[in-house]
């Protein structure tokens, strides 16, 4: 199912206790959730893992959200606010690996070459493993706008941070994936 957007009566159902509006919700973001969390975590049974824990999260705090804000925002602070203390329990641990996997490629290359798939497929690892050696700021930053197409002012109220930091971390994360995919140049 396609992310939808949550109107407040789903919402306020789920958080009056009906479970049907919460699987609503839940079959609403969960891939949506699933990729956030394995382009910020960069592991298939971490960013599983962490989902759930946001889901649960989400079910056990509902009533919580204020209506300051979309739900959509609160909800990307959850999801984010949820890697980053997965991230920083992991290094606390000294026990975080990095477990690539290949990922489906957005293009259908069903009819395409070996040899361009091979490559394809090599040109995606080589991304992903760029976006993991950023920073969890930078990292966050640039999972919202080029994986999730979020705009500027939504990054802004979801990391709640200026528009300006949202620029400057966007800018930066583009001038490391830069040099750590230089070598892509002549092959993309």
């Amino acid at each position: 199912m396609n992310r939808q957007k949550i109107d407040k009566a789903i919402f306020q159902r789920a958080a009056d206790g009906d479970h049907y509006a919460f699987k609503h919700i839940y079959d609403a973001y969960r891939d949506h959730v699933y990729n956030l969390t394995y382009y910020m975590l960069g592991n298939e049974n971490d960013a599983y893992d962490v989902s759930q824990e946001i889901f649960l999260k989400l079910f056990t705090s509902i009533d919580q959200f204020k209506h300051e804000s979309e739900f959509s925002t609160w909800f990307y602070r959850v999801s984010i606010n949820a890697c980053l203390d997965h991230m920083r329990k992991a290094n606390r641990l000294k026990t975080r690996y990095v477990n690539h996997t290949e990922t489906d490629s957005f293009a259908d290359t069903s009819t395409e070459p070996v040899d361009s798939l091979v490559l394809r497929n090599q040109i995606n690892t080589d991304i992903e493993k760029a976006i993991q050696t950023l920073s969890p700021k930078l990292r966050s930053v640039m999972v919202l706008r080029y994986i999730d197409g979020l705009s500027y002012e939504d990054i802004s109220k979801i990391l709640n941070c200026s528009l300006g930091t949202v620029s400057s971390r966007l800018n930066r994360g583009y001038k490391s994936l830069g040099k750590a995919l230089i070598h892509l140049k002549d092959e993309i």
